[in-house]
């Protein structure tokens, strides 16, 4: 990862500064190279999607060009792509180091956020194991605590980037964090309280934000941006502001329908034991 590499960079042994710094520089720069390809991979999808009824060198608003095409994958196919993804680009390529640290660290933090969120609602605290689910919710809560942070602050900075959709998408991405972390908040006050009732209900609907910020969030560029490539910026502002709050609707619709098939269930089992005793 970028941020051990830096971390590599500043660790110089002073019995050879110059030789380790050479050498710890060479790999930094591998490892730079090697980690700005997941990028030109995730924008593949994007590209298709975006140049749907397009000839070749047919543009849009909303579309625009980056040097050499280096932020594609698909070589000549397509050289118009959207106009965030070529500002994105070109931020965290051409950028601050800091702003790629922050990135990475939101990408690392969030993603074992994601993961633990699954583990603790397929295995939600039991007489058995509530003191492993306690610990993992702990772990949880700083993780995202940091990835929140990191997300806030490089919104900040989104305020002079036209095709993000300027103070609309920094205002907007805070929104989407607010979303997240207020439902985290929420679930945790509801524990902290002796409520496991309460908190059940938010922390589902924690992992709702999770799944509108990520994986909503992308689908919805992906069916938006072919439809609104005439106004720039509108595609990426529509998943920005409603994804979030669209994983979390998902999510309270999909536990009340969990919760009636619960009741349903047992409904019958209770009447089969009142049977039995009389």
């Amino acid at each position: 990862m970028k941020i051990l590499s830096w971390t590599a960079v500043f660790g110089i042994d002073s019995s050879s500064v110059s030789t380790q710094l050479r050498r710890r520089r060479t790999i930094l720069g591998e490892v730079l190279i090697r980690d700005k390809q997941w990028w030109r991979v995730d924008k593949r999808a994007y590209d298709v999607f975006d140049n749907l009824g397009l000839s070749v060198l047919e543009g849009a608003p909303a579309l625009a060009t980056c040097p050499d095409n280096a932020c594609s994958l698909w070589g000549e196919h397509y050289v118009n792509h959207s106009s965030w993804g070529v500002a994105f680009h070109d931020r965290f390529l051409n950028g601050p180091a800091l702003r790629s640290n922050l990135l990475y660290t939101h990408l690392v933090f969030h993603s074992i956020v994601f993961v633990l969120l699954h583990i603790q609602l397929m295995r939600p605290g039991s007489a058995n194991d509530r003191g492993w689910h306690s610990l993992l919710g702990r772990i949880s809560f700083v993780c995202l605590t940091i990835a929140t942070a990191c997300a806030v602050w490089l919104a900040s900075e989104h305020g002079p980037v036209t095709a993000y959709g300027g103070e609309l998408s920094k205002y907007g991405f805070w929104f989407m964090s607010l979303c997240v972390y207020s439902c985290a908040v929420m679930g945790v006050v509801a524990i902290r309280n002796g409520n496991a009732v309460v908190h059940r209900i938010w922390m589902i609907r924690f992992a709702g934000s999770m799944w509108g910020s990520f994986w909503i969030f992308r689908f919805m560029l992906l069916v938006t941006g072919p439809l609104l490539r005439n106004w720039e910026s509108a595609s990426l502002l529509i998943s920005i502001w409603f994804s979030a709050p669209l994983g979390i609707l998902i999510a309270e619709a999909l536990r009340k329908k969990w919760d009636r098939r619960a009741d349903g269930a047992e409904a019958p089992a209770m009447s089969s034991a009142v049977g039995l005793e009389g």
